[in-house]
């Protein structure tokens, strides 16, 4: 889906939150510094909901922040900088109804403005998710034998047969970990096949996609 303007407020004379379904991307920008976008979906009772605003990995200069509120206006989460410049949170319904994500640029400033370049336009875009899919926040160990089964332990959100980790926590938020056996792919070497962002140094590493599926979809 794409951004639909005017969506600054969650319903007043800035805009209207834009009504979006859980499992559902949304391709959006920032227009100035200032730029505040809102998005409302419905989640039932129990449902936990993996909110991502993906900039660094989209090849965006865009710094978002993510701020989630229920439909008594309480906060329920916040993140910045969850891995680069993309953002990363959750919340776990406590009862059916509408929940409102805000998205606006850390520090409400461009990356061009602090460089003395002209900001807005194309580059400040971000890639919004709101999804059931699981999420794998950290896997160990995280190196594996070429061709060997590994037992590797994940730590993430909704994760299939996933069970909570009081002890582990990112930005407050309980995890869940789950079991899975790896096999890495005999003929790995000298390979990298990764479809996220790689950093320059990361790029000498052999590496494989790891990702668990669950009902909606793969993480």
């Amino acid at each position: 889906a794409e951004e639909k303007e005017p969506n600054n407020d969650i319903d007043g004379p800035l805009g209207k939150a834009q009504r979006v379904e859980v499992n559902t991307t949304v391709n959006g920008t920032f227009a100035a510094a200032s730029d505040v976008d809102y998005y409302v979906f419905k989640a039932a009772k129990g449902q936990r909901v993996v909110i991502s605003c993906l900039a660094s990995t989209v090849d965006s200069r865009s710094q978002p922040a993510l701020e989630v509120f229920d439909a008594r206006g309480r906060q329920l989460a916040e993140n910045v900088y969850y891995s680069g410049d993309d953002a990363v949170t959750d919340v776990t319904a406590a009862e059916e109804g509408d929940y409102f994500v805000r998205v606006f640029t850390h520090t409400y400033t461009f990356r061009q403005a602090i460089q003395g370049m002209p900001g807005g336009g194309t580059d400040q875009h971000y890639r919004l998710s709101i999804s059931t899919a699981p999420w794998i926040d950290a896997a160990v160990p995280n190196v594996v034998q070429p061709g060997k089964a590994t037992t590797v332990t994940l730590w993430g959100r909704n994760l299939p047969g996933g069970k909570l980790d009081p002890a582990a926590r990112v930005d407050g938020v309980v995890l869940e970990k789950a079991t899975v056996s790896v096999t890495a792919p005999a003929d790995g070497s000298g390979k990298l096949k990764f479809s996220g962002r790689v950093l320059p140094a990361g790029g000498f590493a052999d590496g494989f996609e790891l990702r668990v599926k669950n009902a909606v979809g793969s993480s």
